[in-house]
């Protein structure tokens, strides 16, 4: 099927009774998109937004598994996009208009706007097609959702990852820009196939609404599957640290100049953590620092850290009750605030998206009974939305 590309979007119908198969997009004989989708022969559940605005005014090819189906598939160009107004979806907790979301990624404060970037399939409420998703808000609590940033390629799946703000106008880019970090997940689309996983940089210099790939600075293999940089600069040691999963329980602290090389400095064991790294420093009501290395399923560790490596006794702390929260990351760029999102395992059965992000909330190192523990805090901008209610039955305000 060939269609001349008329609109910023291509807006494809999703049918949730039929299989999944791979849809294929071409632009001047050269595949630029691979889609796994119940792509809807009539009859539909929602549709998922892949944007072609690079290809306005081009002609474009359509290559589906089940050629037939194009010929009736209600493919739009014109379309609104859907609003976030089902009945019983959260009001403070960020859900995707449409499809299915897990890990927050790219969490970046910057000019007044914090940035939530999440793993994101727009073309199912089920895991594939891993691409960021993007949503903003003011103030931690009202979200809107933007356009998807980073899409599958020839290098894989796009997996979780981090941002900073490009203060020390690194990799040739302005210091307002926004550097990103995240994992080409390779084999795990038929485009990557035989690849492997590698680390990788995108950034923007448009305030985070659109991201560009960069072919410099990448993080070659050190393990089949390692993923989930997560990167900070470190002021005593002047350098960048990016901590990655190896594989396993094992994690390893990495260290660059420029971002552009990196050279591993430690490796990790920690019994039962996996995946999502994140290590940060925290402070008790004294200001006393300690830092903490976090993995994805809210395991902690308390322990000391030089810039190189990370010294700890290695006890296991948890910080859910319930395994419904995973893939927790904190923010950069928010001075002395260690702000974290989480993502909720939500099914929402019935629904045409999945997963819901986390009320944010702030960390801090509490005492209790002379034990150090983690202070977990909803953001002060949640306590401070609060208003009294008058309750008519009591004559009170609650």
């Amino acid at each position: 099927m060939r269609l001349k590309v008329t609109r910023d979007y291509l807006w494809l119908p999703v049918d949730m009774s039929r299989e999944e198969k791979t849809l294929n997009i071409y632009a001047d004989g050269k595949l630029v998109q691979e889609i796994r989708i119940r792509l809807a022969a009539d009859r539909y559940d929602f549709y998922g937004a892949w944007k072609c605005a690079a290809y306005r005014d081009k002609e474009i090819e359509l290559v589906f598994d089940e050629e037939e189906i194009l010929t009736t598939s209600p493919i739009r160009q014109e379309m609104e996009r859907p609003g976030n107004d089902y009945p019983y979806r959260p009001k403070l907790h960020h859900t995707a208009t449409y499809g299915w979301v897990n890990d927050p990624n790219g969490l970046v404060y910057a000019d007044g706007v914090y940035h939530l970037y999440f793993q994101h399939n727009p073309f199912d409420v089920q895991w594939e097609n891993m691409s960021w998703g993007h949503a903003v808000s003011k103030d931690l609590l009202h979200w809107e959702q933007k356009d998807d940033v980073l899409f599958p390629d020839e290098t894989g799946t796009m997996f979780s990852g981090s941002g900073i703000v490009n203060d020390r106008k690194m990799l040739g880019l302005p210091e307002n820009a926004l550097v990103f970090f995240y994992t080409a997940a390779g084999n795990n689309n038929k485009w990557s196939t035989g690849k492997q996983f590698t680390q990788r940089v995108a950034y923007s210099t448009d305030g985070g609404e659109s991201l560009h790939k960069l072919d410099k600075g990448v993080l070659q293999t050190v393990c089949k599957e390692n993923r989930d940089p997560k990167v900070f600069w470190h002021e005593k040691s002047n350098a960048y640290i990016m901590t990655l999963w190896l594989e396993e329980s094992d994690f390893g602290i990495f260290r660059s100049t420029d971002l552009l090389n990196w050279e591993q400095t430690d490796r990790l064991t920690f019994k039962e953590a996996w995946e999502c790294p994140d290590l940060v420093c925290l402070k008790d009501e004294k200001g006393n620092e300690t830092w903490m290395f976090w993995s994805a399923d809210g395991y902690y560790f308390w322990g000391d850290f030089d810039g190189f490596k990370f010294q700890t006794d290695g006890v296991r702390h948890a910080a859910y009750i319930n395994k419904m929260a995973y893939a927790a990351q904190t923010y950069s760029n928010t001075g002395d605030r260690v702000i974290s999102v989480l993502w909720l395992r939500l099914p929402n059965r019935g629904r045409n998206y999945t997963g819901a992000m986390g009320l944010p909330r702030e960390f801090s190192v509490a005492y209790k009974n002379g034990e150090k523990v983690l202070r977990q805090e909803p953001v002060r901008e949640y306590e401070n939305s609060k208003k009294l209610v008058y309750d008519s039955t009591e004559n009170t305000f609650q």
